[in-house]
């Protein structure tokens, strides 16, 4: 990624699709984030509209501790 318009249309073109929560787009490491709802999106989502996915993490939060 080379340009701060490629990674904000980035960011929009995943925000935009069902169950995509949001996605941020760190151009200096190469890296996207993406938060999702496990319940209407997947790691397949991302690569059905063309994205390679390499890594999932979870994260969980705890309301109420």
């Amino acid at each position: 990624m080379h340009c701060a318009t490629r990674a904000v249309t980035m960011e929009n073109k995943l925000k935009s699709l069902r169950g995509i929560v949001d996605a941020q787009v760190n151009l200096a490491s190469e890296v996207v984030v993406v938060l999702y709802d496990p319940e209407e999106a997947s790691m397949k989502t991302l690569r059905d509209v063309g994205y390679d996915v390499y890594k999932e993490e979870l994260l969980f939060i705890v309301k109420g501790l």
